[in-house]
């Protein structure tokens, strides 16, 4: 299965062949961090779908998209390029923030340190904004967003209408 909403245990949603926003740094020593675990420490993490990032306060992340990823070029996306607005259907269908999603339970395992986020909104075709309840803890923020796993994994929406899971 491609579908990254069934989760990230078996085979059922995990795909290590969807890009995520962030990816291991390998350009780290191994005798600092061998990446044999599947957390990556925020130091360690660098952008694969992200040019940058950044944290105005402690409960804002703004991400910088990159602009020369382009899904392959068949239906139903067509070798389009990827976007915000991908970004914000991914997270609004897995965590149930909008655009017709609701939360739907049982959450797969991997979301429950997102349930704090509020929001996450298209500043621009290439900038987007998530959102966290005051109180969450900053390095905790970074660290879910930064983990291995397929809440990350961001989906063609395109796919997900024709070939998806009804939720």
């Amino acid at each position: 299965m491609w579908d990254p909403y069934l989760g990230t245990t078996g085979s059922a949603g995990y795909a290590p062949y969807m890009q995520e926003l962030w990816q291991a740094d390998y350009k780290v020593n191994p005798s600092i961090w061998d990446f044999t675990a599947g957390w990556i420490p925020s130091q360690y993490a660098t952008g694969c779908l992200l040019d940058s990032y950044d944290m105005p306060n402690p409960y804002t992340v703004i991400c910088h998209l990159r602009n020369d990823v382009y899904y392959q070029n068949i239906a139903p996306a067509n070798g389009r390029q990827f976007t915000s607005a991908d970004v914000v259907a991914h997270y609004d269908r897995i965590l149930g923030l909008g655009n017709g999603y609701t939360i739907v339970s049982p959450y797969f395992a991997s979301t429950s340190g997102w349930y704090p986020l509020l929001s996450v909104v298209a500043n621009d075709k290439f900038t987007v904004t998530f959102n966290w309840k005051q109180g969450t803890n900053p390095l905790s923020i970074l660290t879910i967003m930064q983990a291995n796993g397929s809440d990350d994994q961001i989906e063609c929406p395109e796919a997900v209408i024709q070939w998806g899971k009804p939720l």
